[in-house]
């Protein structure tokens, strides 16, 4: 089952979307090229139990 998030880029600040799998697991890492700027955004996700996604965005310098 795919949801779509949004997630901001490390490097122009520009907010992007990209479908996930939910039932890829819980925990979930990927690199996505931003849609703007073109540079590859590390996005971590956590699914909670109640179906709750938290995002985090790294740029390739850990920011």
């Amino acid at each position: 089952m795919n949801k779509e998030i949004f997630f901001t880029c490390p490097y122009c600040g520009e907010e992007n979307t990209v479908d996930i799998d939910i039932t890829a697991g819980s925990d979930q890492e990927f690199i996505q090229d931003c849609e703007v700027c073109c540079r590859p955004a590390e996005i971590k996700l956590t699914i909670d139990r109640d179906g709750g996604i938290s995002v985090e965005t790294k740029n390739d310098e850990g920011f």
